[in-house]
Formats: structure tokens, C-alpha cells, sequence
């Protein structure tokens, strides 16, 4: 089967997006490049959002603590965050070769233009596979995924997580086997 060079789901849980993508980050990590968000909570509530690759490396992101220009919610953002480590996934990933991994594509992580322009790249560029999330009723994104002739969208929700979890592992293998058979 040949799967097309994106995958872009459209999440309306984001308890199951995690959920998905810490397996996915766990099992195939060495392959997967990018960068994910993960909530930073503190007695169950949520306090901000930490920006993550799979390597290891991390970054606070966005917190009600922080003091900033640049603000989402209510949240103050770190551009730096954005702007050093987001953009250095995504450079570092397509230069070694990995599968491009970008999660919560939206009005937060879209803040830096510099990774708005290192994201639109990769998710255009005709040889990187990208993974990416946004959240359902994101308009722009959907229709903008929608119309790209490279990209599948899927929606995961609750009754087809199975199916969506299948899929990407099978698109994932499928890259993969590409990527190794390329030397990467």
C-alpha cells in the first residue's frame, strides 16, 4: 500500500491525542523528529503547555506565570520557545531524514513566524513525511489540510481511535522502510 507523504489528524480530545502520540513517540521515536506539546498542570489544572521533542529536549511554552507580548488565552507565551527550540526540531528532523512530527498546529504554536514558515516547508516539500495535529473546528487548518493533494486527514475521536491508531502505525512503517532503504 502506498500511503501519501502527510498525515494530519484532526483531534477533538486532546486526553487522546496524547494518548496516541506517546505510544507513537515511544515505539517509533528514533524515527520521528519535530515537536509535540504536552499540558503542564499543577493539582489538575491545567497551568500551560510544554513543548517537547522526542529526543528530549523541552521548553515551557506557555504559562499563566509568564509575563509576555505575546499571549494566547491566557496564557503568556514563550517565543523563544517557538522561535529556538520549534524551529531546530523541524530543521534538525528534515536534515537527518526523520519523519516530521507536528502537533497542535494552530493560533499557539503558529505564534512564531519563524516556525509558521519551517512548518508550511515541511508539510510542502515533496520529499519530508510530516505528521501533523490541529484540533477539529479549526477551520484554516482543515481547510488548508483539505485541499493538499499530499495529505490525508483523519479525524480521532473516540470511536475511531482503533482504526486511526492502525493507520498511523501502518503509515509510519511505511516510511520508515523508505527511510531506511534511502540510509537514513
Amino acid at each position: 500500500m502506498k500511503f501519501k507523504k502527510n498525515m494530519a489528524l484532526r483531534v477533538n480530545s486532546g486526553a487522546l491525542k496524547s494518548r496516541l502520540l506517546k505510544k507513537f513517540i515511544s515505539n517509533y521515536g528514533y524515527w520521528l523528529g519535530g515537536f509535540f506539546t504536552q499540558e503542564l498542570r499543577s493539582g489538575g489544572v491545567r497551568e500551560g503547555f510544554i513543548l517537547k521533542t522526542p529526543r528530549g529536549g523541552w521548553e515551557l511554552l506557555a504559562s499563566k506565570k509568564i509575563i509576555s507580548k505575546t499571549v494566547f488565552n491566557k496564557y503568556g507565551v514563550n517565543l523563544p520557545a517557538l522561535d529556538v527550540l520549534g524551529v531546530q526540531s523541524l530543521v534538525q528532523a528534515r536534515k537527518e531524514g526523520k519523519i516530521v512530527l507536528l502537533d497542535e498546529l494552530g493560533p499557539l504554536i503558529l505564534q512564531s513566524e519563524k516556525l509558521a514558515v519551517q512548518a508550511l516547508d515541511a508539510l510542502g516539500s515533496g520529499e519530508t513525511p510530516c505528521l501533523a495535529t490541529f484540533r477539529k473546528g479549526a477551520k484554516t487548518f482543515e481547510e488548508a489540510f483539505l485541499k493538499m493533494d499530499n495529505t490525508i486527514v483523519l479525524d480521532l475521536n473516540g470511536k475511531t481511535f482503533t482504526e486511526v491508531e492502525a493507520v498511523l502505525e501502518g503509515w509510519l512503517e511505511f516510511w520508515i522502510d523508505r527511510l531506511k532503504a534511502e540510509g537514513c
